[in-house]
């Protein structure tokens, strides 16, 4: 198969392969094809392939590889920059390409937002619904992390640590499912022990200390257990419940580093 082009461009025997499902299978036969061709040209002959095998084939864009190396320039150039002959039959493999995120309707805050990426004291479920409201800090938030919880009563229960230029680490617990409303939630625990605001935070593996730094030059380390130290996991909500007098106190740090 010769696909039609300038008599002036060199062009190269090529034989696509993919190993994605059989409905993104073209021919095995080789074919010559432009060698100024860029990904986008590749993606259009094999969508024309696959238009040829299926009337009813709904293009979308592929990536290619070549001896497992992503193709982001011209096959000539690629070719010429990995020593590569043309004078053989070149298999291209190519995948699936990864459509940029599609901009979403913003969603607008009563305030600067400090950070991304959930660091912000608000829980949005998809681009619209914001489930909850972390209240309680006087400044703005600097850094979030998730805390990772052995022995929760159910995977829908999110733990936080947030940090902020309040000088604290919170730590936060809450429903993610439960977005039937908006909820405001408190911190259970409040971690105090810097002198000036909290860079960042971040969470053991195991979650039971969480760590952060502050613009004091100190790093301070933290026991995230509900109740006393020897406790491994943290109280259900429910448990947290029955000793709501005792779980929003604060606490110092257990290490300091300078």
């Amino acid at each position: 198969m010769d696909m039609g082009t300038d008599e002036k461009v060199k062009r190269v025997q090529v034989r696509f392969i993919t190993h994605l499902e059989d409905q993104f299978k073209v021919p095995s036969n080789a074919i010559a094809v432009p060698s100024d061709l860029t990904r986008l040209g590749l993606s259009s002959i094999v969508n024309n392939l696959l238009k040829a095998v299926n009337p009813d084939w709904v293009s979308e864009p592929f990536d290619f590889l070549i001896n497992g190396e992503l193709v982001r320039m011209s096959l000539e150039e690629f070719l010429l920059a990995k020593g590569i002959s043309a004078e053989r039959i070149l298999e291209i493999e190519y995948i699936k390409a990864v459509v940029p995120r599609k901009e979403e309707e913003p969603c607008l805050h009563d305030d600067w937002v400090s950070a991304i990426d959930g660091s912000n004291p608000r829980i949005w479920k998809g681009a619209e619904t914001c489930t909850h409201m972390l209240k309680g800090h006087s400044d703005a938030l600097t850094s979030l992390c998730m805390i990772n919880v052995k022995g929760s009563d159910s995977c829908n229960i999110l733990h936080v640590a947030t940090a902020s230029k309040d000088r604290t680490v919170r730590l936060w617990q809450f429903d993610a499912e439960d977005a039937r409303n908006l909820t405001t939630i408190t911190a259970y625990k409040v971690l105090r022990g810097h002198s000036a605001a909290v860079q960042c935070v971040s969470s053991q593996k195991s979650g039971k200390m969480v760590c952060a730094g502050s613009w004091d030059s100190t790093i301070n380390l933290w026991q995230t257990s509900l109740f006393d130290d020897d406790d491994d996991d943290f109280a259900s909500i429910k448990k947290r419940k029955r000793v709501a007098s005792s779980v929003r106190h604060n606490q110092r740090p257990k290490l300091y580093l300078h």
